[in-house]
C-alpha cells in the first residue's frame, strides 16, 4: 500500500483497517509528520475532525507497534509530542485558575 492508501484507510475506516495497520508499519517514519502535526492540533485546542480523529488514534497505534516489534526508543516522538502535551496541560492549568 503506498502512504495514500495506508491514510485514506486509517481515516474512513469504520472498522479496524487490520491491511492499513500492517501495512503502516512498515511505513512508521513517513507516517509520524502526519500524526505529530494532527497531534499538534489536538494539543492546542483544535477540535478534529472525525477522519484526523481516527488517524491520529490508529497511527499513534502503528508507532506503538513499531516500538514493540523492533524494540527501539523513538527518541523523537517523546520530543514532537511531549511539546503539545506540555502545552495542553498548562493551557488547561490557566482555564482552572
Amino acid at each position: 500500500m503506498t502512504l495514500d492508501e495506508i491514510t485514506s484507510a486509517l481515516k474512513s475506516s469504520d472498522t479496524t483497517p487490520m491491511s492499513a495497520l500492517r501495512a503502516g508499519v512498515a511505513k512508521t517514519d513517513e507516517l509520524a509528520p502526519l500524526i505529530f502535526a494532527i497531534a499538534d492540533k489536538l494539543c492546542s485546542g483544535v477540535y478534529l475532525l472525525p477522519e484526523e480523529n481516527n488517524l491520529l488514534f490508529y497511527g499513534l497505534h502503528i508507532r506503538g507497534v513499531r516500538l514493540a516489534l523492533f524494540g527501539k526508543v523513538i527518541k523523537i516522538d517523546c520530543l514532537v509530542l511531549a511539546r503539545p502535551l506540555l502545552r495542553m496541560a498548562a493551557s488547561a492549568t490557566n482555564r482552572k485558575s
